[in-house]
């Protein structure tokens, strides 16, 4: 990429324009670097030097991840399907509208950004979207755009503009030159899981907590009731899966649940070290381990 201007600040700023318009998905990029170095004091002045990566760490440093608004306004994007081709299937089974008899019409979006997983409930009203995870709750609705690769809305009544593109299940979105990754977890695509995966043990249909019996940092036994969920005017006990210690209890009694949300953290608890059964003899005592020369292949 290259910029001209009558002078250097100029053509830096030309420079600077062009690559908050760059977009590239599925490759690493260093644009948002680039973007950033531009606007530091010292390029700007004209004093760059062969140490100015080394001088300038927190460039490097500073990763970009979503912020709240980005997060509620993917999950929306994503249940309103803008991220697939029109179709003219008009049946029951093309629909994307999360129709439930006698409930709101609620979707959930599974996003992780980084080690970080956000579940997003995304509930169509009217025009509008309500959209709620752990940043709380937002209302959105979305403004038209002829872009396919461009996101308007309105978030909580202020007018909010991203770029984005999806490639399979990472999701790219664009502030400014910075780019953010997000990836998708869609249940249809993988195998079904457990009541208990990777330590989160999650609800099998929405229903109402109507019982915690663990606190966090609570250590429990396999088969310990860890709360209890009424659903279809039953209730369902959740217990976990092994011994653990609860590491957080994502809902209150009373609180509802959809399908899929998780309910609790559950780390595993550690094994104590084996006994050694295998006799007597051990590592210790074999003459290779005395005698490297003597291992096999040596």
């Amino acid at each position: 990429m290259i910029a001209s201007g009558g002078d250097r600040l100029a053509a830096i700023d030309a420079l600077g324009d062009a690559l908050a318009g760059f977009r590239v998905a599925g490759v690493a990029s260093n644009a948002g670097w680039l973007a950033a170095a531009l606007a530091t004091p010292a390029f700007r002045a004209g004093a760059p030097t062969t140490r100015f990566v080394e001088a300038h760490p927190a460039l490097a440093a500073a990763e970009p991840v979503a912020d709240p608004d980005e997060i509620a306004l993917a999950a929306a994007a994503l249940a309103a399907g803008l991220d697939a081709p029109a179709t003219d299937d008009r049946s029951p089974w093309g629909a994307r509208d999360a129709f439930r008899v006698n409930l709101p019409p609620i979707q959930t979006q599974v996003l992780r950004i980084a080690s970080d997983r956000q579940v997003v409930e995304v509930c169509r009203d009217g025009a509008a979207w309500r959209v709620r995870g752990r940043f709380g709750e937002r209302a959105l609705r979305f403004a038209p755009t002829s872009d396919a690769y461009r996101l308007e809305a309105w978030i909580d009544g202020v007018r909010r503009r991203v770029d984005w593109a999806r490639l399979g299940d990472r999701l790219f979105l664009w502030r400014g030159a910075a780019r953010v990754e997000l990836m998708i977890e869609d249940p249809r695509r993988g195998a079904a899981r457990a009541t208990a995966t990777e330590g989160e043990l999650v609800a099998r249909l929405p229903g109402t907590v109507v019982a915690v019996s663990v606190a966090v940092g609570e250590r429990v036994e396999a088969g310990a009731t860890l709360l209890v969920v009424e659903a279809m005017k039953m209730e369902h006990a959740v217990r976990a899966p092994y011994a653990g210690v609860v590491r957080t209890v994502h809902f209150a009694v009373g609180a509802r649940v959809t399908e899929g949300a998780v309910l609790v953290d559950l780390e595993p608890a550690v094994a104590p070290d084996a006994p050694n059964t295998a006799g007597t003899s051990n590592a210790a005592d074999s003459p290779n381990a005395a005698d490297p020369s003597r291992a096999p292949g040596g």
